[in-house]
């Protein structure tokens, strides 16, 4: 899997640049509602979740076709979620020497008409449109599930999706590590980038609940 490998490297030049905003809907991620957001408080929680909504494990190429099975971007965002924590709970303390410390502060799916993340202050939506990012303050994971998520999902894939959550649940690593206060923000990017490629490697070994993966998909993902 020589390629493989060297197609992991070069995540580090792709996923800074991943985050982008396509046409606005106004709709619940989840429930199709025209109004409301979604926050799953625990690991527990988006686990149970899960029963219910993707067959294990999310194939090659999900996202790129109409397929029945295809789990959609939202239940396929969970999916990374509960598999990129599932990895550091079972990594960190062989690196770090400590247990792994769970996403305290939930994980939040938004849009234009839903509730919006604190991250310690009152952000609106324009302020976090098409994006996803890691809140230190409030220790926890959010995402425009409206107007990025959709959009990487039909176009990249739904890979690409687990690439993103494991690049920002890297920063919560950081958090953790006290790296976030030590180094300027290009070192911690890149460093992130690493962590998505240490899950990726994990899902390529055959350690992952919920996906496959193949060098198309990462491909796709650059």
């Amino acid at each position: 899997m020589r390629h493989l490998r060297a197609v992991l490297l070069l995540l580090v030049l792709a996923l800074t640049s991943a985050a982008c905003a396509v046409d606005e809907a106004t709709r619940d991620p989840l429930t199709g509602a025209e109004t409301g957001g979604w926050v799953a408080e625990s690991i527990d929680e988006l686990d149970e979740d899960l029963e219910d909504d993707i067959e294990d494990p999310i194939q090659p190429g999900t996202g790129l076709d109409d397929e029945e099975a295809d789990p959609g971007p939202d239940a396929t965002a969970r999916a990374a979620l509960a598999d990129v924590e599932d990895f550091w709970s079972r990594t960190y303390e062989d690196v770090f020497g400590e247990p792994w410390e769970p996403i305290e502060g939930g994980y939040w799916a938004y849009g234009p008409d839903t509730e919006i993340p604190p991250c310690g202050e009152a952000l609106t939506y324009q302020d976090v449109a098409g994006n996803a990012f890691y809140c230190p303050i409030d220790d926890l994971v959010a995402w425009d599930a409206v107007n990025l998520a959709p959009d990487l999902y039909e176009r990249f894939g739904g890979f690409t999706l687990g690439i993103v959550f494991a690049h920002e649940i890297g920063h919560a690593v950081q958090a953790r590590t006290g790296d976030l206060e030590r180094y300027p923000t290009i070192v911690l990017e890149l460093q992130a980038d690493c962590f998505a490629g240490a899950w990726t490697a994990d899902v390529e070994a055959g350690r992952s609940d919920h996906f496959e993966v193949t060098v198309a998909d990462l491909d796709r993902t650059m």
